[in-house]
């Protein structure tokens, strides 16, 4: 979590900001989420989330305004949170006014986003496709990765929050249709 912990930490408040009262929202195993999970659990907001990461899960229920939420699913040790049928499952059955997902790649070449684990890949496609906004939360080296699970295209998403850094990208992503915050 350590890396780039300046940027992340900077891409999570912005995140936040985004979030109003009451709203549902989703945060995937994503190292930057788990900067937001503070934010949650800190601040005066409102919420429900609900996240397949446990660290996320822990950080955001010792809130006092929110309310944290697990699916269930298959422990993957790497990645530290629930993967799987059961969790792409139960992931299927919420309406998220929000999401915010992680990614290994942001591809703006071919409009598409990777991450490196297909069951990853499989819970965060869910999550998008159930969420009335989704974000993806990148520091910009993102642009420069290889991931090898396409789950997503760019223009599938409102918008990306990244650092500065992306400011190469952003006349690509404009085309794509999507909002660089």
């Amino acid at each position: 979590m350590d890396d780039r912990r300046e940027q992340k930490a900077a891409i999570a408040r912005k995140a936040y900001e985004i979030v109003e009262d009451g709203q549902v929202v989703f945060l995937d195993i994503s190292s930057t989420n788990l900067y937001l999970a503070d934010l949650f659990a800190e601040g005066p907001k409102s919420a429900v989330v609900v996240s397949n990461m446990l660290d996320v899960v822990k950080r955001v229920a010792a809130g006092k305004n929110v309310v944290a939420e697990c699916p269930a699913g298959r422990m993957n040790l790497e990645l530290f949170g629930l993967v799987g049928s059961k969790t792409v499952r139960d992931i299927a059955r919420i309406r998220f006014d929000l999401a915010f997902l992680g990614t290994l790649e942001i591809n703006v070449n071919d409009d598409s986003v990777s991450t490196f684990d297909m069951e990853d890949g499989a819970v965060k496609q869910t999550a998008l496709e159930g969420s009335v906004r989704s974000y993806l939360v990148a520091d910009s080296h993102k642009f420069r990765a290889r991931g090898s699970y396409r789950y997503a295209r760019i223009s599938d998403f409102t918008g990306i929050i990244t650092d500065s850094g992306a400011g190469a990208q952003a006349q690509a992503l404009g085309e794509l249709g999507v909002d660089l915050l």
